[in-house]
């Protein structure tokens, strides 16, 4: 069962919707930036002879980012901006927003009523994990409770917990969740806040600490991050998925310093948003923290090792949210996923400080890891 409370025993009405993203009138501009931004990334991919990856990605991208791509190449503003205020209803984010496609949602009240218990099943697992609600115990005490919570009231216990008001980025049209006071929070939003609040209790609060994530999906936990209070912040990925967290973070945080890739001011940003190849190019002992979340295991193995010597050399801790089951990769030739564990023991350089299940998700580790490589400073 992927629940972790009985969604038999859930009594009220779950009011769920799909969010809007409005326009604000800067979305001709942002594109005029995320073109920028393609062309740069395309550039510098043939440079350096970058060419497709061969995993669950270039899957992914001959399924369902044609679209996407087209619309960066034609360059047509209009249809961009249109296409972007609705991302969620369109292919490009499968693999890392809802679980199923808005497609699949609209026209099937079964999977909407899947989606919308999961996502209150994850708020509670949140609840739980932060102390707002007690865990329950099939041995002792009250079972079967905290699936009816009071939802607006957890949303308040849980901000005064994490030390920030709860919202969801502007940006996602389409984007499937429930109706809070808050606004439309989904899977995503919920499981990054409880990430945004591991990674405040592993630095000790100190939000000026430099953290790079390998592999943001959308952008939704640098948006909940800089949420938070961290301003140093960089995100590395793919160059189809690391133009939708361009438009996320800034249709979302518009009075935020945000450089993308190719751009002068990256140095000087809250928030960069850069090509996967360009982690490699990062001063030893940049970061802090580097974390992934849900993709290491999708990723070619060479990758990904290659990833880990260079979270060695760059950062102090690493900090993974990622599930074991090496399953199969889309394609039968591209054998079964990843195990981090694995990889980090045949890699050598880090020693664990904990492994524990993942609140979150069922089937998913949270491992923190420190690098025992001593690097010198690269000097200027």
């Amino acid at each position: 069962m992927q629940f972790f409370h009985d969604p038999y025993l859930f009594k009220q009405n779950l009011e769920c919707a799909f969010k809007e993203d409005v326009a604000s009138g800067k979305e001709h501009e942002i594109m005029n930036r995320l073109f920028g931004f393609w062309e740069a990334m395309k550039h510098s991919a043939q440079d350096l002879g970058i060419e497709d990856r061969d995993d669950i990605w270039k899957t992914l991208k001959n399924r369902y980012h044609s679209k996407l791509i087209a619309v960066l190449e034609n360059k047509d503003i209009d249809e961009a901006v249109g296409y972007f205020l609705n991302i969620c209803k369109t292919k490009a984010v499968r693999g890392f927003m809802n679980h199923c496609l808005y497609d699949e949602l609209i026209n099937n009240k079964q999977k909407r009523d899947f989606e919308a218990m999961q996502t209150l099943d994850i708020l509670c697992r949140l609840a739980e994990a932060l102390g707002v609600l007690p865990l329950e115990c099939p041995e002792n005490g009250h079972w079967g409770q905290n699936i009816n919570v009071d939802i607006p009231k957890t949303i308040t216990d849980l901000e005064n917990v994490i030390g920030y008001e709860i919202s969801s980025p502007r940006a996602g049209g389409g984007t499937f969740g429930l109706s809070t006071q808050r606004g439309i929070l989904s899977r995503k939003d919920i499981v990054a806040i409880y990430q945004t609040h591991r990674l405040a209790e592993i630095l000790n609060d100190d939000l000026t600490l430099p953290i790079a994530e390998i592999g943001g999906g959308a952008g939704v936990l640098m948006f909940h991050l800089y949420r938070k209070g961290f301003r140093n912040l960089r995100l590395y990925d793919l160059a189809q998925v690391a133009v939708i967290q361009g438009y996320y973070l800034i249709k979302s945080l518009p009075n935020t310093k945000i450089s993308l890739f190719g751009e002068k001011e990256i140095s000087e940003s809250d928030i960069a948003v850069l090509p996967y190849w360009e982690f490699s190019n990062s001063r030893n002992n940049s970061y802090r923290l580097v974390l992934n979340s849900d993709s290491f295991p999708e990723i070619e193995r060479v990758l990904v090792v290659q990833y880990l010597e260079d979270i060695k050399r760059v950062s102090d801790l690493f900090l993974s949210f990622n599930q074991e089951g090496s399953g199969p990769m889309w394609e039968k030739e591209h054998g079964v996923q990843n195990v981090v564990k694995d990889l980090i023991q045949g890699v050598g350089g880090f020693r664990r400080k904990y492994r524990i299940l993942f609140w979150m998700r069922r089937g998913y580790v949270e491992e923190l890891y420190e690098s025992v490589t001593n690097v010198p400073v690269k000097e200027p």
